[in-house]
């Protein structure tokens, strides 16, 4: 039997909204806040508890998108420090960005989220990067959302989702 409460936090800077449900059973909608970066943030406003398993099923069914995204994850612990891998900072994707392509691919293979892609290829583009760096970029972004945003069913904890439409 599984055991609750279950948390549910936001791995990402900016904000995350969605729908639970409520102490009373209610659908409610929900936004988490803060910056996963910042060792000072107020965690638990980056947090949702969910109480039980109807809880948690109507959870997953009405947040399918921010979970398949990576955008809401589970955590067994609150208290734990937040995944960082696709919350950098400026600063961090600029000083990617003085990096020769080579040494840059290394890291922007591991985000899982065309968002930080994004940003960088931004930035990229305001620095006058080569038409390589441009092109690499746009077709990490294209890949990352081809995978994640084609997606027409996935199955989290036991239950089943797929895109109505």
């Amino acid at each position: 039997m599984e055991e609750y409460p279950k948390f549910w936090k936001k791995a990402i800077k900016g904000s995350v909204g969605g729908r639970t449900l409520n102490k009373k059973g209610d659908p409610e909608e929900f936004l988490l806040k803060g910056d996963p970066t910042n060792p000072k943030a107020d965690v638990d406003a980056m947090v949702l508890e969910i109480k039980d398993a109807e809880a948690e099923k109507y959870f997953k069914k009405n947040n399918k998108p921010a979970i398949i995204q990576g955008y809401l994850i589970e955590v067994t612990d609150h208290t734990l420090s937040l995944d960082e891998t696709n919350a950098v900072s400026d600063g961090y994707l600029h000083d990617l960005l003085k990096k020769p392509l080579s040494r840059m691919k290394v890291r922007v293979n591991q985000f899982t989220s065309p968002i930080p892609v994004a940003r960088l290829l931004e930035m990229a583009r305001e620095a006058n990067k080569p038409i390589g760096t441009i092109d690499y970029l746009s077709g990490v972004i294209k890949k990352l959302e081809g995978t994640s945003y084609n997606v027409s069913s996935a199955e989290i904890s036991g239950v089943k989702l797929k895109t109505i439409g």
